[in-house]
């Protein structure tokens, strides 16, 4: 394939020839492996091997195990997939090599079918971990500058998340959910938690619909954890810049509710989102001076719209 990115200081052509071989074994009737390997030269990255392994074992109808590794590479397009970092006027510093990000990923899942009080119920866990051995990091660790450069085996991500469904009586369904989010890379020497991406984070969900879905109703209730914020500069009241620490956010919950009467052709439905009406203070840095030094309109964590409260039709023909 061919992809062409056009931007005044960032050009690249990429041409990708590749082969791939794949097998799929059964070795035993409850255990499955699927083993690949690709092979691509990349006009601007070389020769990549790209090895990848999947395997299942299911020691029972209810119970299933995966694990899996591999390696990737990729080019990162840094202006579309971060594209809101770049609403500020920081000073925009870009390495003039810039490598493929090539990691390693590996990790595997349980997935446990139960019964809950006579009903059926599923726990699923997960974790995965991702070794860079080349990341292009987006850094504004630095107050008034954004570095994109190659960051070289500092990087990592570890990833846990358990996941429970359960159906306490008919027609009602309980999902709960809970992610530990690890993230860190190396930033002025010192290995550190992404910005903007929080450790913790946690979702509930609770639904209920009347016989023949007359009635559903639904309601949503999101916890996100601590959240680090990057060193900035900021505006006192004499109009001087002052040095504003690296910080961490508080936690904080999302609240949405939704529901749906259904007739013959017609649906009719409403909804309350962000019930808590929380929402993220002066958002944006010197808002009133779109074109000073200190506006940043980056470092948004939390929502800016306060209560929605919404409705509305569904018409089939």
């Amino acid at each position: 394939y061919i992809q062409n990115y056009n931007d005044s200081s960032y050009d690249r052509i990429e041409i990708v020839p590749g082969v791939f071989a794949e097998y799929t074994g059964h070795p035993h009737k409850k255990f499955t492996m699927v083993a690949g390997i690709r092979a691509d030269y990349h006009n601007l990255a070389g020769m990549q091997i790209t090895p990848r392994l999947h395997l299942k074992f299911d020691p029972s109808e209810k119970t299933a195990i995966r694990v899996s590794g591999g390696r990737g590479f990729r080019y990162a397009n840094i202006f579309t997939e971060s594209s809101m970092l770049f609403a500020n006027s920081r000073e925009v510093i870009i390495s003039p090599d810039l490598d493929a990000e090539v990691a390693w990923n590996y990790g595997g899942s349980v997935q446990q079918k139960f019964k809950f009080l006579k009903h059926p119920a599923l726990l699923v866990i997960d974790f995965f971990r991702t070794d860079f051995e080349n990341q292009v990091l987006i850094d504004f660790d630095t107050p008034g500058k954004l570095k994109i450069y190659n960051q070289r085996g500092r990087s990592f991500a570890n990833s846990l998340q358990a996941d429970i469904s359960i159906e306490p009586f008919d027609r009602f369904n309980i999902r709960v959910a809970y992610k530990f989010y690890d993230v860190q890379s190396l930033y002025n020497g010192q290995m550190k938690n992404r910005p903007l991406v929080p450790r913790h984070r946690a979702f509930i969900n609770l639904a209920y619909a009347l016989p023949f879905d007359k009635w559903m109703l639904d309601f949503t209730a999101k916890w996100l954890g601590a959240t680090r914020m990057p060193s900035r500069y900021d505006e006192n009241s004499t109009g001087l810049y002052i040095l504003e620490p690296e910080s961490y956010t508080k936690p904080f919950f999302i609240f949405n509710t939704h529901i749906t009467r259904k007739f013959r052709r017609v649906d009719v439905y409403a909804g309350v989102e962000n019930i808590a009406n929380f929402m993220q203070h002066h958002p944006i840095i010197s808002a009133e001076n779109p074109f000073g030094p200190n506006f940043d309109a980056s470092l948004i964590y939390a929502p800016t719209d306060g209560r929605t409260i919404y409705g509305g039709l569904r018409i089939k023909i």
